[in-house]
């Protein structure tokens, strides 16, 4: 695992481009895998100053932003990798809606400022669209 600096703004470009699939754990969902677009991670990194990214390599990336929310970042190299190439395609899993209104939340706020009330006013909205992509996957993959 190695820590990626957070100045290394072509090498996180380069990831967040590359990324097929973002999966958001926190515990308001019980830490069940909840996809979402890798913006909203991204937006999630540039706006927490103590907010770290590592990787693990194989194409597995983390986002980690506190000790009840962090970002699983995936390539087309960690699904290669598992042998799961059918899931290695762009937009396999579409963002929810959600993800427009979190992005207006945050537009206009200053870094660190709301941020409970940005995740709880997104949240409200996010468990439904959760459930809906999760029952999408079983269905795929039975």
């Amino acid at each position: 695992m190695k820590t990626i600096r957070r100045n290394a703004t072509k090498k996180i470009a380069a990831i967040a481009k590359a990324t097929l699939a973002t999966r958001m754990y926190e515990r308001r969902n019980d830490f069940v895998a909840a996809p979402v677009d890798t913006q909203v991670a991204m937006t999630y990194r540039e706006s927490f100053d103590f907010a770290t990214m590592t990787d693990h390599g194989n194409g597995k990336y983390t986002i980690h932003i506190h000790s009840n929310l962090w970002f699983y970042l995936y390539t087309a190299e960690y699904f290669q990798a598992l042998g799961r190439a059918a899931y290695a395609k762009p937009n396999a899993i579409a963002a929810p809606a959600a993800d427009a209104e979190m992005m207006k939340l945050m537009d206009g706020m200053a870094v660190g400022t709301g941020a409970k009330e940005m995740m709880l006013a997104w949240q409200d909205g996010w468990n439904a669209a959760a459930d809906e992509a999760a029952a999408a996957i079983l269905a795929e993959e039975a």
